[in-house]
């Protein structure tokens, strides 16, 4: 991760520079599971997000994704309830792209840890990241 900062303007506050690996998200026909994804990160700066991208490596067919934000207890490693969601439609031209989740504004805090999950109901989506600590 990578923390920019640009004055007043908005900016990324965290980057994932690299992916050397993919992980499923959303649900695989005729199979009865959802796989689920999440990521935590440790907030750099007090700020407010309002969207959170994440790099698409394929798309199985068009659906929904859905992303939700969390404080995230590392201790306990329990998702706290949800700060802000978004929904997004996804098809094939998303792929090797980036996918935008604009979110209602949420103010972060420096130093608290959150995180986000992402989910689909009916579409099977590959997101790129990094595999190493």
């Amino acid at each position: 991760m990578k923390t920019t900062t640009f004055g007043n303007h908005l900016h990324p506050a965290l980057e994932q520079l690299h992916r050397n690996t993919c992980l499923w998200i959303g649900h695989m026909n005729p199979g009865p599971v959802d796989h689920l994804a999440g990521q935590t990160f440790q907030c750099p700066q007090d700020g407010s997000l309002s969207k959170i991208q994440v790099y698409s490596i394929a798309v199985s067919h068009p659906g929904k994704m859905i992303l939700t934000l969390h404080e995230f207890d590392k201790q306990r490693k329990n998702w706290g309830q949800i700060l802000s969601s978004a929904e997004i439609e996804v098809n094939e031209s998303d792929e090797e792209n980036w996918m935008e989740f604009p979110l209602q504004a949420v103010q972060l805090h420096k130093d608290n840890t959150y995180g986000f999950r992402l989910k689909s109901p009916d579409t099977l989506v590959a997101i790129g990241e990094a595999a190493w600590p």
